[in-house]
């Protein structure tokens, strides 16, 4: 069959494959292939630095997959609590 996607490397883990097939994750498209992230997945990809798997802000990690300020965010989906002793008080959402 053809490829996929074909972004002129041969390096994983950039939403194109090696064997030009698209990597889960990720939104690809052009000639040369470009690939973004998709924030909201749950799966840590790109520059991402959290991902909740929602794309709401406020809880921690943002709509477009920051930290927010006062929150540390771990594991895939981003589970986020709020970080005790930086001076500020953060109520979480209902």
């Amino acid at each position: 069959p053809g490829e996929a996607c074909d972004d002129g490397g041969n390096t994983p883990g950039d939403g194109c494959s090696a064997t030009c097939t698209l990597e889960t994750g990720w939104s690809c498209s052009g000639q040369p292939t470009s690939c973004e992230s998709i924030c909201g997945d749950g799966l840590l990809r790109g520059s991402e630095e959290c991902d909740d798997d929602g794309s709401s802000s406020g809880d921690g990690c943002s709509s477009v997959c920051t930290l927010e300020n006062g929150w540390l965010c771990t594991g895939q989906p981003s589970v986020c609590t709020a970080v005790c002793g930086d001076g500020l008080h953060i109520a979480r959402k209902k």
